[in-house]
């Protein structure tokens, strides 16, 4: 499996990385942060990081640290909102709009790198789907951030979610559903597969069809 999005994700782009950062573009805003994995130098000069970049992350003196990882602040270089949306498509029909914000420890909401795995999940939902001959049920027993969920959610069904990131939300226009598109909070789910289902205040026992696991 690739760990890296594709080229054709127009509201994401890896600009630079090196020298334990990384570079990149969230629709409007691009973002320094740190990135213990980039180990080589930068390709640009510092200089340049600091005239793209709207904001850069200083980390924390117990960041990276068990148990401390919430330890940073984020420096505004220039104008920006506290949260935005950026869209993810890709070429077999799924439509997601992701809201980022600016966490304390360095995230802001989505892991693009996992971005071919929505992709799979989204493909393995659809040939479900027509294998049964009706929106199948997929249960996300891993959901960090909730996008694999609404990509499941987005080719079928997916039940029994319960939000813990309320990051991800509503398709194009932000305020109703379109054909392909994605929307609702996803987060990762805490129970058993043999416990029932939820759909409203009372449990629903019935199993799933298919499961997303970590």
């Amino acid at each position: 499996m690739a760990e890296f999005p594709s080229p054709s994700w127009k509201d994401y782009e890896l600009l630079d990385s090196g020298a334990g950062e990384k570079l990149e573009r969230f629709g409007a805003y691009v973002l320094a942060r740190p990135e213990p994995k980039a180990l080589w130098d930068k390709s640009l000069p510092d200089a340049e990081w600091r005239r793209l970049a709207h904001t850069t992350f200083t980390p924390g003196a117990g960041f990276g640290k068990a148990g401390k990882e919430d330890s940073g602040t984020w420096n505004r270089l220039k104008k920006m909102d506290d949260q935005w949306y950026i869209d993810y498509a890709n070429a077999d029909g799924l439509k997601m709009d992701l809201r980022l914000g600016l966490t304390s420890f360095k995230h802001v909401g989505v892991f693009p790198e996992q971005a071919p795995n929505w992709d799979w999940i989204y493909r393995q939902t659809r040939v479900l789907a027509q294998k049964l001959g009706r929106t199948p049920r997929v249960l996300n027993l891993f959901a960090y951030t909730g996008a694999a969920s609404l990509a499941a959610k987005a080719a079928g069904r997916l039940p029994g979610a319960q939000p813990l990131f309320q990051r991800l939300l509503r398709p194009a226009g932000r305020d109703g559903d379109a054909p392909g598109h994605a929307h609702g909070l996803a987060g990762k789910r805490r129970t058993c597969p043999e416990r029932p289902l939820r759909q409203g205040p009372a449990p629903v026992h019935r199993r799933a069809d298919d499961a997303v696991v970590d």
